[in-house]
C-alpha cells in the first residue's frame, strides 16, 4: 500500500494538473506556470500518502480498529502535510498571498480527502469482516 501511495499520489496530482492546464490552453487563457511549486507539492503529497496507507495498514491488522482512530489518522495526516501543502503554495504565490477563496478550499481539501480515504477504507475493512463472518459460518 506505501508503495502504491509513493507511486500514484504524485502520478494523480500531475495528471489533473496536466488536464488543468490543456484546459486552460484550449480555452486561451492563462493559469498558473508549473515550476518547482509541482515537485513541492508532489513531494509531499507522495509523503502524506506514503504515511497515510501505512497507517491506515497497520489500523487495519487491528480487528478492533475503530472509526474514531481512522479519523484521527485521517485528521492527523491531514493537518500536517494540508499546511505544508499551503505553506507551499502561499510561499509561490506572487506577493506571497492567495485570494481568499482559494485559501479556504485549499486548507478545506487539504484537511478533508485524507479523512474520506480513511472512512472509505474503514468502512470497506468492516465489510470484508462481514463476508469473511458470514462464509466462515456457511
Amino acid at each position: 500500500m506505501g508503495l502504491l501511495g509513493f507511486l500514484c499520489a504524485p502520478l494523480a496530482w500531475a495528471l489533473a494538473k496536466g488536464v488543468q492546464h490543456g484546459t486552460l490552453a484550449m480555452l486561451d487563457t492563462h493559469g498558473e506556470k508549473l515550476g518547482i511549486a509541482v515537485l513541492q507539492v508532489g513531494a509531499l503529497k507522495t509523503a502524506e500518502y506514503t504515511l497515510l496507507a501505512i497507517a491506515v495498514a497497520r489500523l487495519m491488522l487491528m480487528r478492533q480498529s475503530t472509526l474514531l482512530q481512522h479519523f484521527l489518522v485521517g485528521l492527523g495526516v491531514g493537518l500536517v502535510f494540508g499546511a505544508a501543502i499551503v505553506g507551499v503554495n502561499i510561499w509561490h504565490a506572487p506577493g506571497h498571498a492567495l485570494p481568499e477563496a482559494r485559501l479556504l478550499g485549499l486548507m478545506v481539501n487539504e484537511v478533508i480527502f485524507p479523512i474520506g480515504c480513511v472512512a472509505v477504507l474503514y468502512f470497506i475493512a468492516r465489510l470484508n469482516d462481514r463476508a469473511a463472518a458470514g462464509a466462515a459460518r456457511a
